[in-house]
């Protein structure tokens, strides 16, 4: 009976440590079932943190990706904006030049025309020269500003003063002449120098005695005594200066006379034809109508006298008109003048 008993504990016990054994196997599958699913998930979690890092670096790599492409977009739009503006600047450019270019072109254009129509006027002008050189005409010749100036203060030229040039041929009784209008005779002390020969070498002024006559005569050197070209007389004598301008004229007029009309004309200066020795040549006119001083009683010169004036102004004022139609001048007034009567005739 023991021996059943210790069999059957025996047995127990076996039963036991196979259960424990069991236990313990189980236990064991199941450590390394856990260790085995810790490992899975480990590996899962890693492997999700892994592709969540890879997904996580993917987006970040999408979106630099997308800012450089942002970037690159905004670069590209602001190149095609620069590079759009640089087209309009340089159509804009190309425009202009093209007006620049056609305004020069028409520029060159009018140019070349001035220069033909210049080149036209100057071939002109040598042809109008050429036909007064072959026609004896002569070159006209303006004072500058500075010669004018330089004229007035040599002449004493002042302002509120009538200043009066008397010019005409040598011997033509000029000074005579300046005597009268300024009520003296020849001989008196203030008088300008008379003579049979040209006295007068310079433009020299006589202002007038009487105070109350602002007028100042000059009396001009004749031509024919200098060695200056009629054409030049007026120029030389710088008569441009004056105020008025009286021509003297004894028998004829000369080439110098008309030079000066035609340059008051030019000028703009009033000028007066002026014949001189009325009284010599009436009497001259009387003679050859028979006229005798040496027997003369008062009563044929007083008969004589009126036909002889008329003859004397007839002939005076056909050849006055004559010469200056010749010249191509307008018709001008001469006056004929005794200075005599002049003298009478200032004192009142």
């Amino acid at each position: 009976m023991e021996k059943r008993i210790a069999d059957e504990a025996r047995i127990r016990a076996e039963d036991e440590k196979r259960r424990a054994e069991i236990a313990m196997a189980k236990a064991e599958e199941e450590r390394r079932k856990a260790e085995s699913e810790a490992r899975e998930t480990k590996r899962r979690a890693e492997e999700s943190a892994r592709i969540a890092e890879a997904e996580r670096k993917g987006t970040e790599e999408k979106k630099r990706m997308a800012e450089e492409g942002r970037q690159r977009a905004e670069k590209e739009k602001r190149l095609a904006e620069e590079t759009a503006a640089k087209a309009m600047a340089i159509q804009v450019e190309a425009g202009e030049r093209a007006v620049e270019a056609q305004r020069r072109a028409d520029s060159a254009k009018a140019s070349e025309l001035k220069a033909l129509d210049e080149l036209r006027g100057q071939v002109s002008r040598i042809d109008e020269l050429e036909g007064k050189r072959l026609r004896g005409d002569r070159p006209v010749v303006s004072p500058t500003e500075e010669d004018i100036k330089s004229a007035k203060i040599r002449f004493g030229y002042t302002e509120g003063r009538f200043h009066f040039a008397i010019a005409g041929l040598a011997g033509s009784g000029k000074s005579s002449l300046i005597n009268a209008f300024r009520g003296l005779t020849n001989n008196d002390p203030r008088a300008a120098n008379t003579g049979i020969v040209e006295t007068t070498l310079q433009v020299t002024g006589y202002p007038d005695p009487d105070p109350k006559n602002p007028f100042v005569w000059y009396d001009v050197p004749g031509a024919g005594t200098l060695e200056i070209p009629d054409w030049q007389y007026f120029n030389a004598q710088e008569l441009f200066v004056f105020d008025r301008i009286i021509v003297l004229i004894d028998n004829r007029f000369s080439a110098t006379d008309i030079a000066i009309l035609e340059n008051c004309k030019r000028f703009n200066i009033p000028s007066y034809i002026v014949r001189s020795k009325a009284d010599q040549h009436v009497l001259n006119i009387m003679t050859d109508m028979g006229y005798n001083l040496m027997v003369d009683d008062g009563i044929q010169h007083a008969q004589m006298l009126p036909a002889a004036r008329a003859k004397f102004l007839a002939e005076t004022r056909g050849s006055v008109k004559a010469n200056l139609g010749k010249a191509g001048l307008p018709p001008q007034r001469v006056y004929v003048v005794s200075k005599d009567t002049m003298v009478e005739v200032v004192h009142g």
